[in-house]
C-alpha cells in the first residue's frame, strides 16, 4: 500500500504533494480491523543507484532458505506433540496454544505489557504479535521470547504505523 495518494509521503528525496488531511483520508480507506489482521508490514526505502551496483554481497537466498527450513523444523518438532493437531507453524496457533508456546523473559513480558497499554492493542493484535515474535525467536534459535524478538514483531505491525500519520 502506498503511504498516500501521490506515493511520496515520507520519501527521503521527493516531496509529497498531499495535504495532511489528504494523507489521513487516504490512509483511512483501510479499516482498523482489517489492518489488525495483517501480521507483517514492511516499509521499503527507495534504493539508491550506487547501492544497486555495490560489490557488497547481500545474504543469499540459499542461506535464508536454510534459516527458514531450520525454523520450520523446530516448529514441526514442537507441534508434533499432543494438543497441537493440525498445527504446522506458529501462524496456526489458537489463542490458548499461543499462551503455552510463547513463553517470554520477564523483560519481554514487561515490554509487551507496556506496548499493549501504550499502543492500545487488541487481543487479536496481542496474539498476532506473539506468533510473529515466536517465529523471530525460532529463526534465532531461542527458546524464550526476548525483548529483541518482541521488538522485531512490534515493528511489523501495520495498524500502529498507519495511526502515526
Amino acid at each position: 500500500m502506498n503511504p498516500c495518494k501521490c506515493g511520496y509521503y515520507g520519501h527521503p528525496t521527493r516531496p509529497c504533494t498531499c495535504s495532511p488531511s489528504a494523507v489521513r483520508q487516504y490512509r483511512s480507506r483501510v479499516s482498523g480491523p482489517l489492518l489488525d489482521r495483517i501480521d507483517l508490514c514492511v516499509e521499503m526505502d527507495p534504493v539508491a543507484f550506487d547501492e544497486l551496483h555495490t560489490s557488497t554481497p547481500a545474504e543469499s537466498s540459499a542461506d535464508l532458505r536454510k534459516q527458514v527450513l531450520a525454523a520450520r523444523a523446530v516448529q514441526a518438532k514442537r507441534y508434533a506433540a499432543p494438543g497441537y493437531e493440525g498445527v504446522r507453524c506458529n501462524a496456526q496457533l489458537t489463542a490458548g496454544q499461543v499462551r503455552r508456546v510463547c513463553r517470554m523473559t520477564p523483560a519481554a513480558e514487561r515490554l509487551l505489557r507496556a506496548s499493549y497499554d501504550t499502543l492500545g492493542l487488541s487481543a487479536r493484535a496481542h496474539d498476532r504479535i506473539l506468533r510473529v515474535a515466536r517465529t523471530v525467536a525460532d529463526l534465532a534459535g531461542k527458546q524464550l521470547l526476548d525483548e529483541e524478538a518482541l521488538l522485531e514483531a512490534l515493528q511489523y505491525r501495520a495498524q500502529e504505523k498507519v495511526e502515526t500519520f
